[in-house]
């Protein structure tokens, strides 16, 4: 039987489906790999060994192989004609709610709100008429990139030339490492950055913090968040320019839970159309020393790859959770 079926499946370039060999439970829905090899998608589990179990598996869609001991983030950034000065520039239905960015506070309304459409679009996705913010649009912008580590740091130092932007007003770099506690109890954790900071308007500076949903929600599938959370954990203001500079704190994930790890960096100006932008993260041996803490690839996938449309509602809380919510549609609930 396995062989007529076997036949009956052959693909058209005469390559054969890989079968299960023995059945799944009832109701249980067969997946491809898109590689021939058929298999039973494997049951939810909640945390420990038992999920460890199944970080191993080929999910479609994956930026990478899930607890291999990968490390990976999304950036995003802007330097052209000094777009992420400009008022509602996260705003994706040009709702008059929205307010400046501030980059030094990044993980606070209203600045976190268009932290995240800027960290994930364009910065105004729903509006066609106007004028693409960041997507790649010169050498000096970039739209939902990815970086992965080679050993202990995650990041880039790019020395750039842009002439269209007044010296004034540098650039910024949006970052974020989707990190993934698959224990059964909080675990605190140490982050480390290293960024450029620049001072000119007031608006610059930088800010390492993290999104993680509400405490009435940790532990709950990605599809059932349906509030979040914007922690600083340590930022500067604009009052001082320097083209490198460290932050570092703790950041606490709770359990069976993903966190947001972001950081924001401005581009340091130090001679005519000259700058720096130096952001990553560092140490990550250290931040990835427990082995319940992962880097969360469906997260990342999903960061990467899948579409939010975070128009305004209110705060943060009831914007950001769309992040998880998605992650389980297109990825995998968990």
């Amino acid at each position: 039987m396995t062989k007529i079926v076997t036949d009956q499946l052959q693909r058209r370039e005469g390559a054969e489906f890989t079968l299960p060999l023995k059945d799944g439970t009832a109701g249980q829905p067969m997946l491809t790999d898109g590689k021939g090899n058929l298999y039973f998608q494997p049951p939810a589990t909640s945390s420990g060994a038992a999920a460890t179990a199944l970080l191993d598996k080929d999910i479609p869609g994956l930026v990478a192989p899930e607890g291999k001991g990968m490390i990976g983030r999304i950036i995003s950034a802007d330097a052209w004609n000094n777009h992420t000065y400009n008022n509602q520039i996260g705003d994706t239905s040009s709702n008059a709610n929205w307010t400046t960015y501030y980059n030094y506070s990044a993980y606070s309304d209203n600045s976190a709100t268009q932290f995240l459409n800027m960290l994930t679009g364009d910065g105004m996705g729903q509006d066609g008429s106007s004028e693409l913010i960041l997507g790649n649009r010169s050498q000096n912008t970039t739209g939902r990139t990815l970086q992965f580590s080679n050993g202990n740091r995650l990041g880039h130092d790019f020395h750039l030339h842009y002439q269209r932007n007044n010296q004034s007003y540098p650039g910024y770099t949006f970052a974020c490492m989707p990190i993934r506690n698959i224990g059964n109890s909080s675990i605190n954790i140490p982050v480390y950055s290293y960024t450029s900071n620049y001072w000119s308007a007031g608006y610059e500076g930088r800010n390492l913090f993290y999104f993680r949903p509400t405490e009435a929600n940790w532990g709950k599938k990605y599809s059932e968040v349906t509030a979040i959370e914007g922690i600083n954990v340590s930022q500067s203001g604009y009052s001082s320019s320097n083209t490198q500079q460290s932050q570092s704190g703790t950041v606490t994930v709770p359990p069976n839970t993903t966190v947001l790890v972001c950081q924001t960096s401005s581009h340091w100006y130090y001679t005519t159309y000259q700058y720096n932008d130096l952001n990553y993260f560092y140490s990550l041996s250290s931040t990835f020393s427990n082995a319940n803490i992962i880097c969360d690839m469906r997260m990342l996938s999903a960061l990467h790859k899948s579409r939010f449309n975070m128009a305004y509602a209110g705060s943060v809380a009831n914007i950001g959770n769309k992040i998880w919510n998605v992650c389980g549609k297109d990825f995998g609930d968990r």
